[in-house]
């Protein structure tokens, strides 16, 4: 969950990185089968797409550049969210929604924790917000996915508990930002 997050929110940030695309395809795919039907489905549309290009620059016709995996349905909903003007935890949020994560991670086992990860990850963006905020800096999407790889690279992204939907969580109010939570007593 963490890994597609991650990628997730990379491949939001620029629509042509395939590495970060063949890393939501990989997880996606059917483990039993030797050769992902992706990795075949991929080769075949870089086949056709070279064949294009040579066909048109033999004709002096512009190919047409095609994004990576641009009509793929897994990665579909990730071209809706809009990063620009899109705050980074927003990004963070639709890009767990758009990849359907929540429904993912209940056939993955241990829901709880992979929620509580999940969780942790949008915390941890909040945090790099908030650190680019009380800096003076503005908080990018590209900053904040640079900020979780530092975390996991220095075995800082510690987890944070869960806030689910029937989590309670207890703290001074001096922490409680606005509209955070639907009820604060």
């Amino acid at each position: 969950e963490g890994v597609m997050t991650i990628a997730g929110m990379r491949l939001v940030a620029d629509r042509n990185d395939s590495l970060a695309a063949a890393t939501l395809k990989h997880i996606l795919s059917d483990p039993r089968q030797p050769t992902p039907q992706w990795i075949i489905d991929r080769l075949t549309t870089q086949q056709t797409h070279r064949i294009e290009r040579e066909n048109g620059h033999a004709n002096g016709i512009k190919a047409k550049w095609h994004l990576p995996w641009e009509t793929d349905v897994d990665l579909l909903q990730l071209e809706s969210i809009n990063r620009k003007t899109s705050s980074p935890h927003s990004v963070c949020g639709e890009v767990i929604e758009a990849l359907d994560l929540l429904s993912r991670i209940s056939s993955w086992g241990d829901v709880a924790q992979r929620c509580s990860n999940l969780d942790s990850i949008l915390k941890h963006v909040a945090n790099y917000e908030d650190e680019m905020l009380g800096s003076g800096q503005a908080a990018t999407l590209g900053g904040a996915i640079l900020y979780l790889e530092k975390l996991a690279s220095e075995n800082n992204d510690i987890k944070f508990p869960p806030y689910g939907q029937d989590a309670v969580t207890i703290l001074t109010y001096h922490k409680a930002k606005g509209l955070q939570w639907p009820i604060v007593i």
